[in-house]
């Protein structure tokens, strides 16, 4: 298959899989999403939530959005939905 792909064939396929992926990361993420949920759903009163983070230790947590960054999403929307 790759004695018939381009170089930029192979990369738009990168690209898409990274976009939408059909490999073992898709299915920890969708595993991850369920224990969040079920662990939420049974977890003490007074506890502190489970995040997506706490499940897959290597996906790493974004910085918070800077105010100036959260302005701007906001407008953003707003001018959508104009």
């Amino acid at each position: 298959m790759l004695d018939e792909m381009t170089a930029r064939q192979f990369d738009e396929w990168r690209i898409y899989e990274q976009i939408e992926p059909w490999s073992q990361d898709r299915m920890h993420a969708l595993l991850a999403r369920l224990t969040v949920i079920v662990a939420n759903i049974m977890r003490a009163s007074g506890t502190q939530p489970v995040t997506i983070y706490d499940c897959l230790p290597w996906l790493a947590k974004p910085p918070p959005p800077s105010d100036e960054e959260l302005e701007a999403k906001i407008e953003a929307q707003l001018t959508a939905l104009d």
